[in-house]
């Protein structure tokens, strides 16, 4: 499913979306651990939303949240920017970076580039986890499977 298709039916919920590419060239500079950094710091926003990994055809490979939201009624302060850039897992008691699982994702050859789509709204309305469930809902209600890299819902 493309992402510009599941994005329609909620265009009045969203107030901002922007987004970045990764491409492997990145990965082959100096330091590209900080040249990811450095591309997230200036094209991601540091707010709370959804944002949506997709392939360089625009297919959706990934859909995550930024901002829980606590029993008070506070949200916790991760931003999408400080989840793209977060620890993604532990392997071997290290934290594999977001930028080093996206390398992993580029070398596997399968994809070109990754296109991170950050896209922030009214969270006094709307809730980041529903908004995320309802956008993994509608796409496996159309694909009848998660995005490849989304393990469960």
């Amino acid at each position: 499913m493309k992402a510009n298709q599941l994005l329609a039916n909620h265009l009045r919920s969203i107030w901002n979306q922007q987004s970045v590419q990764i491409s492997p060239e990145l990965f082959s500079q100096n330091d590209p651990n900080y040249q990811y950094r450095c591309l997230i710091n200036e094209h991601l926003p540091n707010q709370i939303g959804v944002y949506l990994w997709a392939d360089s055809e625009g297919n959706i490979i990934y859909i995550g949240k930024a901002g829980t939201l606590k029993t008070n009624g506070n949200y916790t302060t991760h931003t999408v920017r400080q989840r793209n850039l977060a620890p993604r897992c532990r392997v071997d008691g290290r934290d594999v970076l977001t930028a080093d699982y996206i390398r992993q994702i580029l070398e596997q050859g399968e994809i070109d580039s990754v296109t991170i789509t950050a896209l922030t709204f009214d969270t006094t309305r709307i809730v980041p986890a529903f908004f995320e469930a309802q956008l993994l809902q509608e796409f496996y209600s159309v694909e009848g499977i998660l995005p490849r890299y989304n393990k469960s819902f």
